[in-house]
């Protein structure tokens, strides 16, 4: 919710939680927000949904237990801007600050 940049979807796949993320997510909901629930499959069949239901150049994937920088998403754009070309697929970063 704290992003500097406000274009991006929101795609949350609930995995069988049992902690209220449904509410918590309706609370929200006024972002662009997809939110499926799903009785628990683990990550690898979420993962794969996730892939499924994504139609945008770029993804993220945020788990539970991990959070976005509040510039994140600015700064993968600018860099995908950046680097982007017929002969790059995408960026890979693990815990970085670019």
């Amino acid at each position: 919710m704290k992003q500097s940049e406000k274009k991006f979807k929101w795609l949350i796949i609930d995995d069988g939680s049992t902690d209220g993320t449904e509410e918590l997510v309706q609370k929200w909901i006024q972002v662009h927000i997809k939110y499926i629930y799903q009785t628990n499959k683990g990550k690898q069949e979420t993962v794969n949904l996730a892939h499924s239901l994504i139609n945008t150049e770029l993804n993220v994937c945020v788990d539970s237990d991990d959070y976005l920088t509040d510039y994140a998403i600015e700064k993968i754009l600018l860099k995908w801007d950046e680097l982007k070309n017929e002969k790059t697929a995408g960026i890979v970063g693990l815990d970085s600050f670019f």
